[in-house]
């Protein structure tokens, strides 16, 4: 029997993902596999490899197969449906039976000295651990992954003492992060309560990281700072448009881009959206206080692709549809190989959602080219 929420799918819970009937629905091959990525990072001891595709009667697409491994042990198989309209991501069950295991807290603790807090020595105790972690860098990873765990520990009010709050006050300022961190991972904590069937903290841990994007903090920023990213987004749409135009005129071998979202490349924590040309690329930022930029790139060959008078149309273009946003806007690059990166991202766009290829459009009216 399925258990059924109005906020979260209605699948079968009971053996989700361990059963080629039933396996997880991901809308690419993908996110299936960052589906996997986390799962072994539940455990140290977990590996996986891809063991192929099966077909299922409930399916019109292969089940592909991942055979997991613990200890160097065969653990389990995950199916995953790579076709679906959404990533629906429920923990299996073994996976979480995994992190059942008793945990003897003496063991744990044997040969450490346990100091009350407001004790004598906590005070140095604390500076130590400061200056260790300032001197002896943990990968930021797992710095993200420890703040994104205090963060979630903070809810229990009882156990929340002063040296916790500087501690996690200390993280975010080892991340460089922006303080509106901490509300936006209560939000999506929220948010993932509401989606699961079995809420699972450390999978969320471990997935909280590769989904995090600057423009995540959008929602927590003050008005005004909303109001000038809107301007910037606008004038984004603007370039887009004028790119488009230049592009219905030219030649035919210069009529496609590549238009990319937020999440085309995992760990890129800055970029909104990219359009790529042969002749230019233009990408929407944001930035660790969420601030909205511009940045573009021009081909070194940008006046033998187009001609000159359309070259100038968009240098002209860049500024003219962006006024009073000139700290907003960037030029990186006079002499770029655009057309490499063009073709990069066209074979991007083979096995993403986050990229597609464009066709350049008749333009709404007419431009002074």
């Amino acid at each position: 029997m399925s258990k059924k929420d109005s906020f979260k799918p209605d699948i079968q819970i009971e053996d989700y993902g361990i059963s080629i009937s039933n396996p997880i629905l991901s809308s690419s091959i993908r996110a299936g596999y960052n589906f996997c990525d986390r799962l072994k990072s539940l455990d140290e001891d977990l590996e996986y490899t891809r063991k192929g595709s099966d077909s299922s009667p409930k399916f019109d697409e292969p089940v592909d197969m991942y055979e997991f491994k613990y200890c160097g042990k065969t653990f389990c198989t995950v199916y995953i449906y790579a076709y679906h309209t959404e990533d629906i991501e429920e923990v299996p069950d073994a996976f979480i039976k995994l992190g059942e295991e008793d945990i003897n807290l003496d063991d744990l603790c044997d040969g450490f000295e346990i100091v009350e807090e407001g004790g004598e020595g906590t005070d140095e105790i604390f500076q130590a651990l400061m200056l260790d972690e300032k001197e002896n860098h943990p990968p930021r990873e797992e710095l993200f992954e420890s703040l994104v765990r205090n963060i979630l520990a903070k809810q229990s009010k009882d156990f929340w003492v002063e040296n916790d709050e500087q501690w996690l006050r200390f993280q975010i300022e080892e991340l460089g992060a922006n303080p509106l961190i901490e509300p936006l991972i209560l939000q999506e904590w929220e948010d993932y309560l509401k989606r699961t069937h079995r809420p699972h903290q450390e999978f969320f841990v471990q997935s909280f990281l590769p989904s995090y994007h600057h423009g995540k903090l959008a929602a927590f920023l003050p008005k005004k700072a909303q109001e000038q990213n809107l301007e910037i987004q606008k004038a984004y749409n603007s370039l887009l448009k004028m790119i488009n135009s230049i592009q219905f005129v030219a030649g035919e071998d210069l009529q496609e881009r590549i238009e990319s979202e937020r999440g085309a490349e995992q760990g890129y924590w800055s970029l909104l959206k990219q359009c790529s040309t042969k002749f230019c690329v233009l990408q929407l930022n944001s930035d660790i206080s969420c601030n909205s930029n511009i940045d573009f790139w021009l081909d070194a060959d940008i006046f033998e692709m187009l001609n000159l008078k359309q070259g100038n149309a968009l240098l002209r273009s860049i500024y003219k549809l962006t006024p009073g946003l000139d700290e907003q806007i960037t030029c990186k690059s006079l002499t770029y190989d655009c057309e490499a990166w063009f073709i990069a991202m066209k074979e991007e766009a083979k096995h993403g959602v986050e990229h597609r290829v464009v066709k350049a459009e008749e333009p709404d009216k007419a431009i002074d080219l």
